[in-house]
């Protein structure tokens, strides 16, 4: 199925979000579970992506690079923030090794085979 992207999501239904200022924030809504993964697009390649399980259909989707570079940020001192942090290289490392194989393919529009990984 093609990502499609139609308009803007709607306030608070992404777990990030841009504040009037510009920054980037998280925003883990209490009682919803925030899924994450992997997505493929024909053209960037493999991005993780992250949305709340009652709005499936709205994704936030990084690149490895600016999802590095935003996580590393983080509080760690904050336990929770901690868990994520990991969970983010985590997800970084693996879209990273997607593209590998992706390119090493030579980026074929259909993408290729998940590599094994141990399921954490």
């Amino acid at each position: 199925m093609p990502h499609v992207k139609i308009g803007k999501a709607p306030n608070k239904s992404l777990p990030f979000y841009k504040d009037k200022k510009g920054r980037l924030g998280f925003n883990p809504r209490p009682g919803v579970r925030i899924d994450y993964g992997v997505c493929f697009d024909r053209k960037r390649g493999h991005r993780v992506f992250f949305n709340y399980c009652d709005t499936p259909h709205f994704k936030n989707t990084w690149g490895t690079a600016s999802l590095r570079n935003w996580a590393r940020d983080l509080d760690t001192k904050n336990t929770e923030l901690r868990q994520w942090q990991a969970i983010l290289f985590q997800q970084c490392t693996l879209v990273e090794t997607m593209d590998e194989n992706w390119r090493a393919a030579g980026c074929p529009p259909e993408g290729v085979p998940e590599p094994d990984q141990p399921i954490q």
